[in-house]
């Protein structure tokens, strides 16, 4: 019996399911940061590989509306890439589709240079340039600017 447990916990931690989130959102903080309920305890996702404008930037209000739209009050995924400043860093899907592709899909998020390193960045990078291209979302702004400029200057 042990041994099978063994094998089934081994399985699950090498496949990945072991790193799998899943609860729901209760709260949207801001456009790349939100709240869960799993197991009965609150859990603060960030968003991995995006940056979206801060509340008192410009977007930023669109920014959290888009994100409560995708998640609020919907039980989500999370596929954890790490975890900063007491947050869970993840991959949020509800209902399959990924929060952080459409937030920049719709122009409302930045690809956050020098954290996104995965593979599928560059795809990431694709879908932002094509946003910028078509004046989607922040980008109809002819000198949108970035949330970390933003951080850095406040």
């Amino acid at each position: 019996m042990k041994k099978t447990i063994y094998i089934i916990l081994f399985v699950l931690l090498f496949s990945g399911w072991a790193f799998a989130l899943s609860g729901k959102c209760n709260r949207v903080l801001d456009g790349d940061t939100i709240e869960i309920i799993s197991n009965q305890k609150k859990i603060r996702i960030r968003l991995y590989g995006v940056d979206t404008p801060e509340k008192k930037q410009a977007y930023g209000q669109e920014s959290k509306a888009f994100t409560m739209d995708m998640v609020e009050g919907k039980y989500i995924d999370v596929k954890e890439k790490g975890f900063s400043y007491g947050r869970i860093v993840g991959i949020v899907y509800a209902n399959d589709v990924c929060l952080n592709t459409e937030l920049l899909k719709a122009g409302f998020a930045w690809l956050a240079p020098g954290y996104c390193k995965e593979s599928f960045c560059y795809s990431w990078q694709r879908i932002e340039n094509e946003s910028k291209n078509n004046s989607i979302g922040l980008w109809a702004d002819p000198h949108p600017v970035s949330p970390w400029d933003y951080r850095h200057k406040n």
